[in-house]
């Protein structure tokens, strides 16, 4: 893909194989089979491995032998313990949709954001462009009050700026 100029996102980290539902159209989605050193997470770790593997998507369904507290979308143990520190993972972590999928549908649209960046992602999306005002502005208080929190947001915007600069998207050519 990235020899054809394509950016791929390697997903639904930490996989979504052992799962019944979709996480979009389906609450309580969730995995009580996968750990945090699980060999199904092999397909990960030789895509991490790869210094072609800019982005990683991460899975909005519930691993109760990783987290039973948190979905992996909103668990940091997910996030930084598992995809940064054990895996090594440098690049960007981007959410599954976090507008509208059914699975995040009972946490305040502002939060969803703010629970992801806080557990270690990168880029928030969402399918509902109704969620995003909700969610920048959840963001942007948080940003102004607490300088953590704002500090990681400036590191995040710098690691998308260096991955789409890695693509070749900030040419002018």
């Amino acid at each position: 893909m990235a020899d054809a100029g394509v950016t791929p996102a390697v997903k639904h980290f930490p996989g979504l194989g052992r799962v019944r539902g979709n996480t979009d159209d389906t609450k309580d989605v969730r995995d009580d089979v996968t750990t945090r050193d699980d060999a199904y997470l092999e397909p990960f770790r030789k895509a991490v491995a790869s210094a072609r593997t800019p982005m990683v998507m991460i899975s909005s369904a519930r691993y109760t032998r990783i987290d039973p507290d948190a979905m992996a979308a909103f668990s940091s143990t997910v996030l930084t313990g598992m995809l940064r520190e054990d895996l090594g993972f440098d690049g960007v972590i981007v959410s599954d949709d976090l507008g509208a999928a059914k699975a995040v549908e009972d946490v305040p649209v502002g939060e969803r954001a703010l629970r992801f960046l806080t557990a270690g992602g990168t880029v928030v999306l969402s399918v509902d462009a109704h969620a995003v005002p909700a969610m920048v502005d959840a963001v942007l208080q948080r940003a102004r009050t607490d300088g953590e929190f704002r500090a990681r947001v400036e590191a995040d915007a710098k690691r998308v700026v260096e991955a789409k600069a890695a693509a070749g998207l900030l040419d002018c050519d």
